[in-house]
């Protein structure tokens, strides 16, 4: 079980940047986790920044007052610490927020809609173990009988997809912690 969670932990930011965040309001997308403003979260490109950050989970709407940047930290800048602050402060110059929500669009299909398929591509191509791929495809097609579709089927009812949707809450709660 170890080996299972652990391969999870390598390739789980591979899920979460498929989402890509089209910031309205800014109160749905997370300032630093979420993949907004460029193709990659402004954690790993503004490490530093992070690191010095005070409130790491804030969202974008609480990292801007009256259209201004707003964050606080932990201690003040050293010379390289402002020169990233610098360019993060550039890339943040355009961003204006209004009213409307919030919209999230699924960068590894060409519509930009979440699909399985997209998930399971990036699946296959990722470093895991052999047989943590061939676990996770067969719970995804709902091959895999977890001890919930056993009872059923053991009472008269079958019920296809319980593995699917017990693997999509462990994913949805594993992943939500990127």
């Amino acid at each position: 079980m170890y080996q299972f969670w652990r391969g999870l932990h390598k390739v789980k930011h591979k899920f979460s940047w498929g989402a890509q965040f089209v910031v309205q309001n800014g109160r749905n997308t997370l300032f630093w986790e979420d993949t907004w403003i460029s193709d990659v979260p402004l954690r790993l490109l503004f490490p530093r920044v992070f690191n010095l950050c005070r409130d790491k989970s804030a969202t974008v709407n609480q990292c801007f007052e009256d259209g201004e940047v707003s964050l606080n930290f932990r201690r003040t800048f050293t010379q390289s610490d402002f020169e990233e602050w610098e360019k993060l402060l550039d890339l943040l110059q355009n961003v204006s927020l209004n009213e409307a929500e919030d919209k999230v669009k699924w960068a590894l299909e060409k519509s930009n809609t979440y699909s399985t398929k997209s998930i399971l591509q990036q699946l296959w191509k990722s470093r895991l173990p052999m047989k943590l791929k061939v676990f996770m495809w067969l719970t995804m097609q709902g091959r895999l009988q977890t001890g919930m579709a056993l009872k059923e089927k053991k009472n008269g009812k079958v019920i296809t997809d319980a593995a699917y949707v017990g693997l999509m809450k462990m994913l949805t709660i594993f992943f939500s912690n990127v």
